[in-house]
This record gives structure tokens, C-alpha cells and sequence, in this order.
């Protein structure tokens, strides 16, 4: 996986736990808009600059931890 593109997630309202890793060098806009109960886990440190700077941005903006390794 190396790209998720605008509003790819929008409105899954369902979705809860989701984990973006190490290869995903493109993130379009709105990526995750109205997912209120979504925390984001993201294998990378912080938001790379190839990312869309609104990916996380919109209705029920998501908590994101960065840096995430899983056991």
C-alpha cells in the first residue's frame, strides 16, 4: 500500500482502529473526514511531507499516534 487517496474513508463511522504503515507515501485530503471513533496508528514518526496537509482535517478530526510498532 503506498497511497490512500481523498476521502478514501469518509464517513465510516463503524471504523475504530486503523494502522498506516511505513509504505504509504501519498494521503489525499479529507482522507478520514466524519470517522469520530477512529484512532489512527501511523508506523512512521510524524506526517511526511508527501501527505496532504488536510488528510486528518474535517467533520470528527481522528487521534493519531505516530510512531507505532506492533508487537
Amino acid at each position: 500500500l503506498i497511497s490512500i487517496g481523498e476521502g478514501a474513508f469518509g464517513n465510516c463511522d463503524k471504523l475504530n482502529r486503523i494502522v498506516i504503515p511505513k509504505s504509504v507515501i501519498q494521503m489525499g485530503s479529507y482522507a478520514f473526514n466524519h470517522c469520530e471513533n477512529l484512532t489512527i496508528y501511523c508506523e512512521v514518526g510524524s506526517v511526511p511531507s508527501t501527505w496532504n496537509s488536510l488528510w486528518n482535517y474535517g467533520l470528527g478530526k481522528c487521534q493519531v499516534v505516530w510512531g507505532y510498532e506492533e508487537n
